[in-house]
């Protein structure tokens, strides 16, 4: 559990603050974007693994789009994402998938002496990820493995409130490489982008998102294995 009695957070934080969700599912190579330090290093064929993750955080400090605080505002987040993992192999190369369910709720939220209406319990959107890795050099320690990421809008959604379900398909393909430089020390080398379709819109709070296509990468994050 993550608590933050003082965290400042930006308004688009507020109006979108069904995102929240995705923090929790950046563990191994599972929800990509925000990858982890080893998570492209796959388990045996044949593992199964069956996953609970909680995020709660409190936030009572908003910052508007000039970075001035906007008084008496607050949100509190609790999520709970469940994941399924299963490794094996195809065609000579390990291979994982993963479901993972997020639900939980945006609670006591309230803007500049506002309070906004929010589900206290609602689902989010499905999330489906396949993962292959051409090169599983165990010996060696250097792996490369690519995930590919479909969210489904299944999720609960609302175009006048904040909710965790985002209203459109996301694609996102995350290729990653991995080696060790010394016994206890590795690199990773990530990258990636991601498609959306679809469009969200809080006109109370005149917010919109457009389908769109996001690109990124992360060089040289080093990982001291203990």
């Amino acid at each position: 559990m993550m608590l933050a009695p003082r965290k400042r957070v930006r308004y688009s934080l507020f109006v979108a603050a069904g995102f929240a969700v995705q923090c929790l599912m950046s563990g191994t190579a599972a929800y990509g974007q925000d990858s982890q330090p080893r998570d492209f290093v796959p388990l045996p064929a044949g593992t199964n693994l069956a996953l609970v993750y909680y995020l709660g955080s409190t936030s009572d400090t908003l910052v508007d789009g000039n970075g001035d605080d906007v008084a008496d505002s607050n949100l509190d987040t609790n999520v709970t994402l469940l994941r399924y993992v299963k490794y094996f192999d195809l065609a000579g190369m390990r291979v994982d998938v993963n479901v993972l369910q997020p639900f939980g709720g945006l609670n006591n939220m309230r803007i500049a002496g506002t309070d906004i209406d929010t589900k206290h319990f609602s689902s989010g959107d499905l999330t489906l990820v396949g993962t292959i890795w051409p090169l599983n050099d165990a010996k060696n320690g250097r792996y490369f493995g690519i995930a590919t990421y479909l969210t489904l809008p299944t999720g609960n959604y609302s175009a006048t409130k904040p909710s965790l379900g985002s209203n459109r398909w996301s694609v996102a393909v995350q290729p990653a490489f991995l080696f060790n430089i010394a016994p206890k020390w590795s690199v990773d080398v990530v990258g990636g982008g991601h498609n959306l379709w679809g469009q969200q819109r809080w006109p109370r709070w005149r917010a919109s998102r457009e389908g769109c296509k996001l690109y990124r990468a992360r060089l040289g994050q080093l990982q001291c294995k203990r």
